[in-house]
């Protein structure tokens, strides 16, 4: 079916006293037929629901106005809003169950194209004090031991929290989810230093254009920073039991002072007892599985 676009000159955009920007884009659309698809119109168009504008691109494409012209069938009309303030995808904020759905007056595009709303905000925690941060060594007392009980400052992590919209989730394999660490760079945060806390979903409910329902899924994500990567931890080479080398026999052996008190001493990485002035040995153990976040979240 031959379409024809025309877009019509004269966009005007403003901006607010917040500093949003917001403004339309008009086409005139000429068909060569009376029953003229919607869909055809748009795909014609060319633009999509949240597109970026060309020139204005921190305002996206918001809800389509399409009218058939009054006087003339095959000429159709469209304005798209355009605009750079937030908005929820669902206009009532306690609606959504199947006894009250939401509206669907924002909504264009399915569940999956709707853009993910980000959120960052900092956690403070007490981290123990393992490694200088100005010169990278481990910290130990002056027997090169660690401190007992540890030290503790306060750390700040970012929370990223992630809200995003989709038509279908394997509950079953929610649980996989959580507790994983990234395998590899995302979103310009390095290997291995993110962590998912949280993993979750609902379902919700809207009015479809044409009548009926339209059901999704609302999910949420946060995700954990950290500047010291989560895998591997570095763990001291320690214990109360050493192996002892006797004549070629190895043979394991509780570990005591001179009064003969049982004790916990360094080991040398093999499970003998470290020598006075030797380096620590510390074992690199990975505490959280990893996956790519690409392939469990969204790319």
């Amino acid at each position: 079916m031959p379409i024809t676009v025309y877009e019509r000159p004269g966009r005007t955009f403003t901006e607010d006293e917040k500093g949003y920007v917001s403004g339309s884009r008009k086409w005139k659309i000429v068909v060569d037929t009376l029953n003229a698809s919607p869909i055809d119109i748009y795909t014609a168009v060319g633009v999509n629901k949240y597109d970026q504008h060309p020139y204005y691109t921190q305002a996206i494409a918001r809800t389509p106005k399409l009218t058939q012209d009054e006087t003339d069938v095959v000429v159709w009309n469209l304005e798209i809003e355009y605009s750079s303030a937030p908005f929820e995808a669902s206009g009532q904020p306690d609606a959504g169950s199947q006894q009250a759905p939401s509206k669907n007056s924002d909504q264009w595009k399915e569940p999956e194209l709707r853009p993910p709303v980000w959120a960052f905000t900092r956690k403070e925690i007490m981290r123990v004090l393992e490694v200088d941060a100005v010169t990278g060594s481990y910290v130990t007392n002056s027997a090169r031991f660690p401190y007992d009980p540890p030290i503790e400052v306060p750390s700040s992590n970012m929370l990223i929290r992630i809200d995003f919209w989709t038509t279908s989730i394997q509950i079953a394999t929610l649980r996989t989810k959580w507790d994983r660490v990234n395998s590899a760079a995302w979103k310009g945060f390095p290997i291995r230093t993110l962590r998912i806390n949280d993993f979750n979903a609902k379902t919700h409910y809207e009015k479809a254009d044409g009548g009926g329902l339209l059901s999704y899924w609302e999910c949420s994500v946060e995700i954990e920073h950290s500047e010291i990567p989560w895998n591997p931890r570095k763990i001291l080479d320690q214990g109360s039991v050493k192996i002892v080398n006797d004549s070629g026999v190895m043979r394991y052996e509780r570990c005591k002072d001179g009064t003969g008190n049982p004790i916990v001493v360094p080991l040398n990485g093999s499970g003998e007892e470290l020598p006075a002035g030797d380096d620590l040995v510390f074992r690199e153990v990975n505490a959280y599985k990893e996956e790519a976040f690409a392939t469990i979240l969204f790319p």
